[in-house]
């Protein structure tokens, strides 16, 4: 039994690293992201032959996605749909959004049970949940540069679009990194005392950290900042020598922030895509590496250039996107996309406060984008394009050089490129804006729960310098959706530690 325990724990804990560091890997089928799942053989196992799972468990994990996938499965046919429920059921699309809803809450259903049953063993091995990933990723990256010489040298500190972006090596880009990388930053910083007396993992912890700073980013300057920030005062326990580190940090990031760096250009031409002309950027594109910049055929983007009149466009300093969200013509997409889908988060929640139900938010965006005002102007020629009008079937939006921007009618909110509308049409850019357009009101219950109890001392010091931050930076700052960067599991557990301290309270009071 001894060996098994062992076995198992190992195996848990490697399964939940993977899925919530690493999620963005998959080979084949297998999605790393949904690893973790593979614990539920172990619970099985244990509850056939330890002991039995609660009741409570199994209607909670089972009642729960239930409710969600009916409450949303009804309200797609009501709201998104013009034919008869005949029909409707029988559409292939229809079918194939009832899967994927299905497929979801089980999902859910399974990481709820899981959770409820391995939720203190999963809090008591955060750290070695960490270490795992750090010691595999710094192995990864080894590799990889090993494969690739001068990889590092090229994008780290001397690329504004980083190593990932670049590469696509297990992230997409540098800001899905951040995502993860700043939870890691600041449990190391937390734990500093415990890392000192393990040379080994100082070691690969330190590495860590100075490949991150490297790939520093909008993202990761809010994200590290706004972390630093939430365990200053949420926590109880810090060190002193804690406490130094982190103020150090925060002065470097500020560094790193408001050094001057210049925008490049960039600009489309034949066969070769993204050539930048700028001594900043040229480490990385030597030896032949050439950006392909957001070239998605698909969404019209970027494919109207010609070998005679190229698209040129600038690429800004994370300074320079960071004001212009102050601006009342904001033209830049990062910061343009979040401002956008949190406009659209709030007037959903004003026309469905109980929201529009799981995987329904892009077509609530369908919808709502189409009651725009959007003042349009053609900025090339039609001699050059050879016609004025953009093809509705062949793309999803209107390409950036055929339109204006998207005219508000509140005051308070800026003028935006309407390029802005092809871009995060699933995932909503931040998890805040996804959770408030398909839950609503219970999805803000939720977060303020969250809110008002990381100032408590029921919530353990490790889950306030972990997973809150890791909530707090997918749903305000940067998302990739529920199930990417170990969101779901990491809301879960929280949700969960909050709701038996509330039960316990008021079994508490019953029995006075």
């Amino acid at each position: 039994m001894i060996k098994y325990e062992s076995f198992k724990n190992q195996i848990i804990i490697i399964l939940f690293s993977l899925s919530i560091f690493l999620s963005f890997i998959s080979f084949s089928f297998l999605e790393f992201r949904f690893l973790y799942l593979l614990v539920f053989f172990f619970l099985i196992y244990d509850s056939s032959f330890l002991k039995k799972i609660p009741l409570n468990y199994t209607l909670i994990s089972f009642i729960i996605p239930l409710l969600i996938f009916l409450y949303s499965s009804v309200f797609l046919f009501v709201n998104f749909n013009d034919i008869n429920f005949y029909k409707f059921i029988l559409d292939p699309l229809t079918i194939n959004s009832l899967i994927k809803k299905f497929i979801q809450c089980v999902v859910i259903s399974l990481t709820i049970l899981i959770i409820l049953f391995y939720k203190k063993f999963l809090v008591l091995n955060i750290l070695k949940i960490i270490d795992y990933f750090v010691v595999i990723f710094i192995l990864l990256i080894f590799f990889y540069s090993v494969n690739n010489k001068g990889i590092l040298l090229e994008t780290l500190y001397t690329c504004d679009l980083g190593f990932f972006y670049i590469t696509k090596f297990l992230f997409f880009e540098n800001s899905h990194f951040a995502l993860i990388s700043i939870p890691v930053i600041s449990s190391f910083i937390y734990n500093i005392k415990i890392y000192l007396k393990k040379y080994f993992m100082l070691f690969f912890y330190l590495l860590f950290l100075i490949f991150s700073l490297g790939t520093f980013s909008l993202t990761f300057y809010l994200s590290m900042f706004s972390s630093i920030i939430i365990i200053f005062i949420t926590t109880k326990n810090m060190s002193k020598i804690s406490k130094f580190l982190f103020i150090i940090l925060l002065i470097i990031i500020n560094l790193l922030f408001f050094m001057d760096k210049e925008e490049f250009k960039f600009y489309q031409s034949g066969p070769t895509y993204g050539m930048v002309e700028s001594k900043f950027a040229k480490a990385c594109y030597s030896k032949g590496r050439y950006l392909k910049f957001k070239q998605q055929q698909e969404f019209g983007i970027l494919t109207l250039a010609t070998e005679k009149q190229p698209y040129e466009g600038i690429v800004l300093t994370e300074k320079q996107k960071f004001e212009s969200i102050f601006k009342n013509k904001n033209k830049n997409l990062s910061t343009g996309i979040v401002i956008y889908n949190m406009y659209v988060a709030k007037k959903s929640l004003i026309n469905n406060p109980f929201g529009v139900g799981i995987g329904n938010y892009i077509k609530y965006r369908e919808m709502f984008d189409r009651t725009l005002n959007i003042k349009k102007s053609l900025s090339y020629s039609k001699e050059i394009l050879g016609h004025e009008h953009w093809d509705k079937k062949k793309y999803a939006a209107p390409p950036p050089d055929l339109v204006g921007e998207i005219i508000f009618e509140e005051r308070y909110m800026p003028s935006l490129p309407s390029t802005i509308l092809v871009f995060n049409r699933n995932s909503g850019s931040n998890n805040i804006s996804k959770l408030i357009v398909e839950f609503g009101l219970i999805s803000t219950l939720g977060l303020f729960l969250i809110f008002i109890f990381s100032f408590r001392k029921e919530i353990d010091d490790p889950i306030k310098v972990t997973l809150i931050p890791l909530i707090f930076i997918q749903c305000f700052i940067r998302g990739t959706g529920y199930f990417n960067s170990g969101f779901i599991i990491s809301l879960i557990i929280v949700l969960i530690i909050i709701c038996e301290q509330i039960l316990k309270k008021h079994e508490n009071k019953n029995i006075k």
